[in-house]
């Protein structure tokens, strides 16, 4: 007995010992070569052509990253969509599986084309199966936009509710001049992200400690001068801890191809080193920033709605149309509109007909009447205690009647796609 557990100590120890020794060698192959490693975006997008028997990239498309979950969302986004006028080609990403078989059907049905970015890019040894698994929600946008095989693409949350035609972007003299254009986040001062300190009393923030220490010779780039819009943003004078919103932007890819290496190398190590970022919210705009590449961002700070007149807004975010129109352009709004979000599903992700039925009723009952003014940001704004989750000091509006009726009518298009995707998971399951 004593020699059999001598032997298993024994074993334990070299067992250990091994894994360590591996867990080291992964370690120095990855700091001393494969972190040097520079995307080569052009070859990357021909091999995704080539993949998918593709001749050349889509001229002009709409890109969306789905779940199952989120899958209701995404079709009743398609179907807004067109009924605002869209036709162009609309993409929607997913990575390892997130979408069923089912739910790739019933995208394709509305001719949505459907792209597995995490699996091409493992194929294409660019990621392991172990890195794809932290490939989701902002993260997995950045990767799909890597990959998408489109010239000139707008990219777009699944909880959109979209009040005009997003192709207006690609028509605007910002996106002519620059070749993008975004939109901001709501601005928050803390000390964290762009705004945060390596130490408790440090005077260089993580944003300014990216732009000095970034390794510009990797990528044969010049070391980083602050842009004029840099040094004009709230985050470089420490007012705003966030800036870029995610939920809608629109990318010139092949003219910013060179952002693109940058981008990669932002995503996969640079933001674990400094956590410069919220997420992965702020790394395309610095991606062009770093390379030097002009960015337009919309002149118009973010916007709440409400179900209250008060002068502080909590609520669904929004965003104006970024131009002199004073209309509002879409909300980022899955609260308002999603029929499976806070359900119990059942065995396979079922729900009841009575159960969306009664989810959609909620969501009819809780839209919205007020939404916050039209403004430019401020690192007021930013100050106040609320800013992260609420906007203060702003006379509420009352939201148009047309906003709130397609509201409504996008709440009754999810809760039919999501009747339209429990009855083909019962036709499956018996």
């Amino acid at each position: 007995m004593v020699k059999v557990r001598s032997t298993l100590g024994y074993c334990v120890y070299f067992g250990a010992l091994a894994l360590c020794s591996m867990l080291l060698l992964h370690v120095l192959l990855y700091e001393c070569y494969y972190r040097y490693d520079v995307l080569d975006y052009r070859r990357l997008q021909a091999r995704v052509l080539q993949r998918h028997g593709l001749r050349q990239a889509t001229h002009r498309g709409l890109l969306v990253c789905l779940t199952d979950a989120t899958l209701p969302l995404g079709l009743s986004l398609v179907k807004e969509l067109r009924t605002l006028g869209s036709r162009d080609a609309i993409f929607a990403y997913h990575c390892m599986g997130a979408l069923s078989p089912i739910s790739r059907e019933l995208l394709r049905e509305l001719d949505v084309v459907v792209y597995d970015a995490c699996a091409d890019l493992i194929s294409f040894g660019l990621l392991t199966a172990r890195d794809a698994a932290s490939y989701h929600g902002e993260a997995l946008t950045l990767l799909a936009l890597l990959h998408a095989p489109i010239e000139h693409v707008i990219v777009l949350d699944a909880g959109n509710v979209v009040f005009a035609d997003p192709s207006l972007l690609w028509s605007s003299p910002a996106y002519a001049e620059t070749g993008t254009r975004f939109f901001y986040e709501r601005e928050v001062l803390a000390d964290a992200y762009l705004t945060g300190h390596v130490r408790r009393h440090a005077k260089s923030t993580h944003l300014h400690r990216l732009m000095e220490h970034f390794e510009y010779g990797l990528f044969r780039l010049p070391t980083g001068e602050p842009s004029p819009a840099l040094e004009a943003s709230l985050a470089w004078h420490g007012h705003s801890s966030v800036e870029q919103d995610l939920s809608m932007l629109a990318l010139h890819k092949v003219r910013i191809a060179d952002a693109f290496p940058v981008l990669w190398h932002l995503l996969r190590d640079t933001r674990y080193r400094i956590p410069f970022s919220k997420g992965t919210q702020e790394l395309l705009w610095l991606s062009l920033e770093l390379v030097q590449m002009p960015y337009a961002f919309s002149p118009w700070a973010e916007t709440l709605v409400s179900n209250t007149s008060s002068s502080v807004l909590c609520g669904s975010r929004g965003q104006y149309l970024p131009s002199d129109v004073n209309s509002l352009f879409y909300l980022r709004a899955r609260d308002l509109v999603d029929p499976y979000l806070m359900q119990s599903t059942m065995p396979g992700g079922m729900l009841t007909l009575e159960v969306i039925d009664a989810r959609a009723k909620v969501l009819e009952a809780q839209i919205p009447s007020f939404v916050g003014p039209r403004r430019t940001r401020s690192a007021m704004a930013a100050a106040d205690p609320k800013a992260d989750t609420c906007l203060a000091n702003q006379r509420a509006e009352p939201l148009f009647k047309a906003i709130r009726d397609q509201i409504t009518r996008r709440v009754a298009t999810a809760a039919s796609m999501a009747r339209r995707h429990q009855a083909r998971l019962q036709q499956r399951m018996y």
